[in-house]
């Protein structure tokens, strides 16, 4: 059959299989987060097997209540049926190999009318006796279908640990997690915005062509982390098909079987992964080399002036950029008395959003944040009205769940923000270990964080006496009183967390990011008994 007949059965055929148990979809239904389709049972028998709720094709988290019902897919999978299923086999398989055969290809030589015995090694097609004494076939290596088929699986053996090793890598790959594809284009907007207030604008060029860089790495990124997804896919698909072929007849086994093999060593060659590889390599060398050239510009300014303002240095421990980081200057032994450091900044610091009200346009909104059990790490014990949260005697035991921070000790809000400015109060009391702020949506669930912009969080704390704003490397704060109450101040539109003493609205500092991409949520940190934190109404 010619490859352009099979090519619309083909597709045909894979838009109407389910990616997990490779065959027809039976009550097909969709993910609405990411779009893909599976047969209601394979997915739930997938959830059942550890892997919790997420895709089995990209891998994206979603909820119970994300599934629909396709029952479009539904009804063009029952057409398809009645077209004829061994028809629509025989044509696919053409072009893709494998599949139940034995109807495709007569077991009588066309020819010679003579039954099939043997299989030619060089042609890989069937032939009689009277084929292989031939000219055609006289000198050719021509085998009983049991003995071909035994050396072919083998080869099928070799690709398929070649391919499953391959896909594995993928799942394992950064690029292929939505959460880390969202922390990196985050990282480089924390980028874009260190380039934008450590270049001046005599170094306008400079400025300008890194913007440049960044812009062109975070177009990219959605389109890698996409590639990367479908290779998995076409893995997938290949490694199954040939499970499957490896499990079938001798006959069946070997019917277009040099189809099959010129795919498999197209898909691990080299060549196959070389391009999509580069291109990941590419965006993480390009940001390695602005944050290099970024460090060795700030480095010079701050050799050049003893107090520079505002900047922000990359450490080699931190390649990436600290956000953007204001805060009150270092007390000076000669200021004494009353809050030195916060007076001194009090010229530059922001304002409070309750003395923002008159005369803004967009209003600040004071927010009555409740905590969200269902994220507070096992060891947390909330109230009834989720106002505090302290440390427990035990961990407790739930069921999975993927909003729950396993390892991390911390715990979120309720309501997210992705627009606005809100503000919300919380008590730290005499607390010795805390950390109060906002945490993306994105941020990692199922193990330690650093507690940093690049990981999703904006935030400060208190270790002891020290008190630090949570950039990379971490900030100290110098605060002339110990705060007990803390006010957060979110700016979703202008990237900014601002923090201040409750008590009587002294800024403490503000944390500004190039923007949120996403939503934001509150977020509430303690690691031991020693601390409780309740909200304030």
């Amino acid at each position: 059959m010619a490859v352009g007949g099979g090519e619309p059965s083909l597709a045909l055929h894979d838009e109407a299989t389910c990616s997990i148990c490779l065959d027809y979809f039976q009550e097909p239904v969709m993910i609405v987060e990411c779009g893909h389709n599976f047969c209601r049972a394979c997915l739930a028998e997938y959830q059942g097997g550890g892997s919790g709720s997420q895709c089995p094709q990209c891998r994206s988290a979603f909820a119970q209540h994300q599934l629909r019902p396709n029952r479009h897919l539904g009804n063009m999978v029952e057409v398809i049926r009645r077209l004829g299923r061994q028809r629509l086999i025989s044509e696919t398989r053409a072009v893709a190999g494998g599949g139940d055969l034995g109807q495709k290809v007569s077991k009588v030589c066309e020819k010679h009318k003579e039954a099939v015995k043997l299989f030619c090694q060089e042609d890989r097609v069937f032939i009689c006796l009277v084929c292989k004494e031939s000219r055609a076939h006289k000198t050719h290596t021509a085998l009983p279908f049991d003995e071909a088929a035994q050396e072919y699986k083998a080869q099928l053996q070799h690709f398929l640990t070649a391919l499953t090793m391959e896909r594995d890598q993928i799942l394992k790959e950064k690029w292929y997690s939505p959460n880390e594809v969202q922390q990196m284009k985050r990282r480089f907007g924390t980028l874009k915005q260190s380039i934008a207030y450590t270049f001046p604008k005599e170094e306008d060029a400079t400025r300008v062509a890194l913007l440049d860089e960044c812009n062109e790495s975070m177009k990219v990124i959605d389109n890698i982390a996409y590639d990367f997804s479908e290779r998995s896919c076409l893995l997938t698909k290949l490694i199954g098909e040939i499970e499957k072929r490896r499990q079938q007849s001798a006959f069946e086994c070997l019917q277009d079987i040099g189809d099959l093999l010129t795919r498999c060593k197209r898909e691990v060659s080299e060549e196959a992964k070389a391009d999509l590889k580069g291109r990941a390599e590419s965006v993480t060398a390009k940001m390695t080399h602005i944050s290099t050239k970024l460090n060795a510009f700030a480095g010079s300014r701050r050799d050049q002036s003893p107090h520079p303002q505002g900047l922000s240095r990359v450490t080699a421990a931190a390649p990436l950029p600290n956000t953007l980081l204001l805060g009150p200057p270092p007390a000076l032994p000669s200021q004494q008395g009353g809050r030195g450091a916060a007076a001194a900044a009090a010229a530059r610091a922001p304002a409070p959003p309750q003395q923002q009200q008159r005369g803004n346009r967009k209003k600040w909104i004071k927010e009555n944040v409740l905590l969200d059990p269902e994220t507070a790490h096992p060891r947390y014990v909330i109230s009834s009205d989720r106002k505090r949260v302290k440390w427990g005697d035990v961990r407790q035991e739930f069921r999975y769940n993927p909003k729950r921070f396993e390892y991390a000790r911390c715990v979120l809000g309720t309501k997210g923000f992705y627009s606005g400015k809100h503000y919300w109060t919380v008590d730290v009391g005499d607390g010795d270990y805390w950390a109060v702020g906002v945490a993306h949506e994105s941020v990692d669930r199922d193990c330690e964080l650093n507690f940093e912009p690049d990981e999703g969080v904006w935030a400060i704390a208190c270790y002891g006496d020290q008190y630090k704003a949570l950039t990379s490397p971490p900030t100290i704060l110098e605060l002339d009183d110990e705060p007990t109450e803390i006010q957060i101040s979110l700016n979703c539109d202008a990237g900014t967390v601002t923090f201040y003493d409750a008590e009587d609205l002294t800024f403490l500092c503000k944390i500004q990011t190039v923007g949120f991409e996403g939503k934001v949520f509150p977020f509430f940190r303690i690691t031991d008994s020693s601390t409780s934190l309740e909200l304030c109404s």
